[in-house]
């Protein structure tokens, strides 16, 4: 059950920004919310914030949000 998650972004604006964000699937809380910037080389993360709420999630840091994103990336979007 961990290692469900709801993934999707917005629709990319004429700039090439969009949002990803990250739902725990059991209970729908938005974790994470990263902004990109899409580039000729790749996309760049422009700002990453996360859920601090103990009530919503425990433990919520920014080394857990860093790890949570790269793991879901791994996970979900078989991305890195």
């Amino acid at each position: 059950m961990e290692d469900k998650w709801i993934v999707y972004s917005d629709d990319l604006t004429v700039a090439g920004a969009t949002s990803v964000y990250f739902h725990r699937s059991w209970t729908g809380s938005l974790v994470l919310k990263v902004d990109l910037q899409l580039t000729d080389a790749g996309s760049r993360c422009t700002c990453a914030s996360w859920e601090t709420d103990p009530a919503i999630i425990t433990g919520a840091d920014e080394q857990y949000a860093r790890e949570t994103f790269l793991e879901v990336c791994r996970w979900v979007l078989r991305f890195g």
